[in-house]
């Protein structure tokens, strides 16, 4: 979907350039070769264009680069050939299949719709063109306030979320997952009974196809937990029924009270892994546990921040044994033996190992569940006296403390480190809520001075995609103007040319307002066509790596508007038109190719942008990106590049003119004093 309409752009301006010249009376091959050769170098730039632009997307680093990287190349080598198929094929078969259009036109639809097209044309060439070089200060400065103003709205509604950013979209891939977790030291009978509650409730959820459920493992951010506490739970749905995930990951967060104790939370197949939200604080112990609670605390407030959590948080059963070491020389107990007889009471001691079919196993000796996890029972163990050699009970030398603590403790460049991570509720874009927290961490005191704070997560993934395409961008503005002067052997035309690129950004942004717009109006809006196909049109387009990427693709798509434009009025300034005149007539023929260009551009990427197939949402911003992009280029493009072809153009021939004039006058007075000069001599 996505080269589609790239790889037929340079055969439908082959071809429409052939056809132009068979109207016009010429023989099939003589049509061919000359509209071939008039378009070729037109042709070549567009492709070249589109090369320069998605080579650099194929060669990013990071993981933005594991993502694009074959999408690149692919499109790159696509490309390419489909510019050798326009210069051999194309015109081949155009020479000997093609037929001259017949005089009588055709009536019904397609007479209505030629009608209103050559009439659109007619306008452009004759009212609206015109009108537009007639005034080319209002037409540039209106198009520029267009553009400046459409950058300030956007940065404006992108500060107040109306617009918001994320690393990517949420994606529906019809599955739910939910992850259980018991304090440590639960028995997994109680965690596999309550993973079975929480699995027959979901069964019954509207749209579930089926539940897996697995005791002993779960998901801890990006990294696997394996344990008899935890259980992590799937809901699959049927394909018809996907928009109901959302509304079953939130329904989760009611069934706490069919597992008391239990630590539950749900997600999306999107965010199943590592949670969106991440920061990572290091620092002193005290003061490094304090942050952690205020921020957890901090985020849990925000809206649509759920599944709020530490790592500090998660503590485990602790059983401490304080040995007196006074008391246990009176009595003759060593400090040794009263440690390995407390471990062996409960941890218990392998005493031999059986023989058994599939090999030898250990044979454990320990108290009883009721006794070992019982302190006051622990303290009527005996260890054996050495001087006496009585049996002395443990709690006359030991003193035995139940307290919790993390499981695991984690440290990064040999620091104590906690991970306070979040999701967002039904798939929300994060970054309203990171930008309350950004503005909280950087008010003075809100964290002890001695506690360091690092983002993680999507947050500084979508922090590193924004730098990354910009310089991507930034390459790729570079590249095309440097290709164009060489093509053109000209400094001045690739800059008329480039002209087209900024009025992309105007139908970017607006298309992406208005779709977060409805999207905040009809949140649930679905549709739902035969079973077969479902759409979320308004779902999913932020401001995203994939945005970010179709603003990138669009530096070379909408560049061919103004290379078609240019080159013909190159062609007929040859032929010997003036320069304004050259201009409309490569307009009123260009209009054409251009049109059916970008309304192929746009049919080939209507089905991305509806996201017809499962987890389409995940790239159809890329879609709605570029036909926004396109559209307004089409239009602003038709009047910006021609005025200012005719006023840049016409600046620098008038600068020409009086240099060639004053070179005159030079030589002319040189002339005169050299004969001047001669008559004095005679």
């Amino acid at each position: 979907s996505l080269t589609i309409g790239i790889l037929v752009d340079d055969s439908i301006v082959v071809i429409e350039n052939i056809t132009r010249h068979r109207e016009m009376g010429q023989p099939p091959d003589e049509a061919a070769i000359t509209g071939r050769s008039e378009i070729g170098g037109a042709a070549i730039a567009i492709t070249l264009v589109d090369v320069v632009v998605f080579a650099p997307i194929a060669f990013m680093s990071g993981i933005i680069g594991q993502y694009f990287r074959e999408f690149g190349l692919v499109v790159v080598c696509a490309t390419l050939f489909s510019l050798l198929v326009s210069f051999t094929l194309t015109p081949l078969l155009a020479a000997h299949w093609a037929l001259v259009r017949k005089p009588s036109l055709p009536t019904g639809l397609f007479k209505m719709f030629a009608d209103w097209f050559e009439g659109l044309r007619k306008s452009y060439h004759d009212t609206w063109l015109p009108a537009a070089m007639a005034h080319p200060y209002l037409t540039f400065f209106g198009a520029l306030g267009m553009v400046l103003g459409s950058l300030v709205l956007a940065i404006v509604l992108i500060t107040v979320g109306v617009l918001p950013g994320e690393f990517q979209p949420y994606t529906e891939w019809g599955q739910a997952h939910v992850d259980l977790n018991y304090p440590p030291g639960t028995p997994i009978e109680t965690t596999t009974a309550g993973a079975l509650r929480i699995g027959a409730e979901l069964e019954k959820m509207k749209g579930v196809k089926n539940v897996s459920v697995t005791v002993g493992r779960a998901e801890n951010g990006a990294t696997e937990v394996v344990g008899g506490n935890v259980a992590h739970i799937v809901a699959y749905l049927y394909q018809n029924q996907r928009h109901e995930e959302r509304g079953i990951v939130a329904n989760v967060s009611t069934l706490g009270s069919l597992v008391p104790g239990a630590r539950i939370s749900a997600s999306g197949a999107a965010n199943a892994g590592a949670p969106p939200i991440s920061f990572t604080l290091s620092g002193p112990t005290d003061d490094l546990n304090a942050a952690a609670k205020k921020l957890t605390a901090f985020i849990a407030k925000q809206p649509n921040a759920v599944d709020v959590t530490a790592s500090n948080a998660i503590v485990g059963p602790r059983l401490e044994i304080t040995i007196d070491r006074d008391r246990a020389a009176v009595l003759g107990v060593s400090p040794q033996d009263a440690a390995l007889t407390a471990r062996a009471a409960v941890g218990g001691v392998i005493s031999t190992r059986v023989r058994q079919p599939e090999g030898l196993i250990d044979a454990v000796v320990q108290l009883p569940p009721e006794t070992r996890n019982d302190p006051s029972q622990l303290e009527t163990v005996d260890v054996r006296s050495q001087l006496t050699g009585q049996l002395v009970p443990l709690g006359d030398v030991v003193t035995f403390t139940k307290t919790t603590e993390p499981p695991y403790i984690e440290r990064e460049d040999r620091e104590r480190i906690v991970n306070v991570t979040a999701n967002t509720a039904n798939g929300v874009p994060i970054g309203p809520i990171v930008d309350n927290v950004n503005q909280a961490l950087n008010t003075p005191g809100f964290l002890p001075p001695s506690v360091h704070v690092k983002t993680e997560g999507d947050t500084q993934l979508f922090g590193d995609a924004i730098s990354k395409i910009g310089l991507a961008l930034l390459t790729s503005f570079i590249l095309i103007y440097m290709l164009l002067v060489v093509l053109y052997r000209s400094y001045l035309t690739p800059f008329v040319i480039m002209m087209s690129l900024p009025a992309a950004i105007v139908g970017v942004i607006a298309i992406l307002i208005v779709l977060n717009l409805l999207n905040v109006a009809f949140p649930n809006f679905h549709v739902n066509i035969f079973g077969l196909f479902y759409l979320r049109p308004f779902a999913g387009q932020t401001v995203n790596l994939f945005s970010m990427l179709g603003l990138v693709m669009l530096m070379g798509l909408v560049a061919k508007n103004g290379i078609l434009l240019v080159d013909y009025a190159n062609t007929m300034r040859s032929r010997g038109l003036a320069l304004a005149d050259a201009m409309r007539e490569s307009a009123a023929i260009r209009f054409r190719p251009i049109v059916m260009t970008t309304a192929a551009m746009i049919a080939g990427m209507t089905p991305l942008a509806l996201g017809l197939t499962e987890g389409a949402e995940f790239r159809k911003s890329i879609g709605t990106v570029i036909i926004g992009g396109l559209t307004s280029s089409l239009f602003l493009t038709l009047f910006v590049v021609p005025v200012v072809y005719v006023a840049v153009v016409g600046f620098f021939d008038r600068l020409a003119q009086r240099k060639r004039v004053r070179q005159f006058k030079v030589a002319q007075e040189g002339q005169d004093g050299a004969a001047g000069t001669a008559l004095d001599a005679g």
